[in-house]
Order: structure tokens, then C-alpha cells, then sequence
């Protein structure tokens, strides 16, 4: 089930996939049980060894069965009804994640707590980890949402990530104008009619 958010008389459901080749399925069962939408974004990482347009172009194809009218690049948004869009994080250009955006917020926000994250989790003597242990972080992605997990912890010890992007200054004053953040914003705003 999505998590259902509520501001006035507008609903936004979020739903976590769990993987790009599960959002289709999702997406279909989704619209069985809600019917008729307004918007329908997809976001999703560029953290593999395929170029932001190869999966662009992978998860447009799969939803093509769907009936849907989509957009012709990352970023940007089909009419519809009813409107969608796919953004691939972390700016629809280039490799990495939403962590890939979070590295730069968080040195902009806490420089010292991520210098510090940073040197920790670069220090870290991998030799004494086994292959399971390492699978995680030897991902494409894993040194960055080590160091962002890091940051994290300390922020909000014991909590999720998810709570400190809320609660602390991650997201707000002169993080709100880097480029990445600024485009993912601008095409939230596009998406769900904001502006």
C-alpha cells in the first residue's frame, strides 16, 4: 500500500518499489485499487552500470503496456490524463542517487559532521569484512549512503534516514539552489500541478 500524504484537498500516494523492474506491476496494481489519478511519477536511481537514458528508456518501455501516455525524456512530463513523468535521480543526466544529492546538501549543512563521515567511512579497513559483509557498500552507491547514513546517526541515532531529511536542515536555506535539488523541485511542482 502507498503512504498516503494530505495537504488540503490533494492526495499524493508514495510507494516504494523495491527495484526497477518492479515498478510496472506496482504502478498497474496500484491504479486497480486507487482508479482514476490526476499525476503518476516515477523516480528512480542511475546508480547501475546503464546510462540514465538506457533505464529511462527500460522503465518507459515497461510501462508502455500500461496503456499510459509518457514522456519522451527523463524529466519531463506527458499531458495525460493522466500526467506523468519519470525523473531519474539524481538531475536525469547524470550516474549516482538521491545520496549523490544528499553528499552535497550535507556538506552544505553539517561540513564538519560529513568531513568526519567521510574520513570514517573511508578508513574503514575493508580486509576485515567477508564478501557478505562488503556487498552493500562495493555497490556503485554504497560509499555515498554510508557516509549519508552516517551523517545521518548522528543527526537521529537509531532513526532512519527518512526522519532526518524531515527533521533537520538537510533540505532547506541554500541547499534548496543546488542544481539537482532545484530540478527534482521544479518537476515535483510540474508533476502534481503546483505552480
Amino acid at each position: 500500500m502507498p503512504l498516503v500524504l494530505r495537504s488540503g484537498d490533494r492526495y499524493v500516494g508514495i510507494q516504494n518499489a523495491s527495484g526497477i523492474s518492479e515498478i510496472p506491476g506496482l504502478m498497474i496494481d496500484s491504479l486497480k485499487l486507487l482508479g482514476a489519478v490526476s499525476a503518476i511519477g516515477v523516480v528512480l536511481d542511475a546508480d547501475s552500470d546503464e546510462s540514465v537514458i538506457s533505464r529511462f528508456v527500460r522503465v518507459r518501455g515497461d510501462l508502455a503496456a500500461g496503456g499510459l501516455a509518457l514522456p519522451d525524456r527523463p524529466g519531463a512530463l506527458a499531458p495525460g490524463p493522466p500526467r506523468t513523468g519519470i525523473y531519474v535521480m539524481p538531475d536525469n543526466e547524470s550516474p549516482g542517487t538521491l545520496e549523490t544529492i544528499l553528499l552535497k546538501c550535507g556538506e552544505m549543512a553539517y561540513p564538519q559532521l560529513f568531513a568526519t563521515a567521510q574520513t570514517y567511512v573511508d578508513s574503514v579497513d575493508r580486509s576485515l569484512l567477508t564478501g557478505y559483509d562488503l556487498r552493500e557498500i562495493e555497490k556503485p552507491a554504497g560509499l555515498a549512503k554510508a557516509v549519508v547514513g552516517c551523517i545521518g546517526s548522528v543527526l537521529r541515532p537509531g532513526r532512519s534516514l527518512q526522519v532526518t531529511l524531515q527533521d533537520n536542515r538537510w533540505l532547506e536555506g541554500d541547499q534548496l539552489r543546488v542544481p539537482a535539488v532545484a530540478g527534482f523541485a521544479g518537476f515535483l511542482n510540474q508533476l502534481l500541478a503546483l505552480q
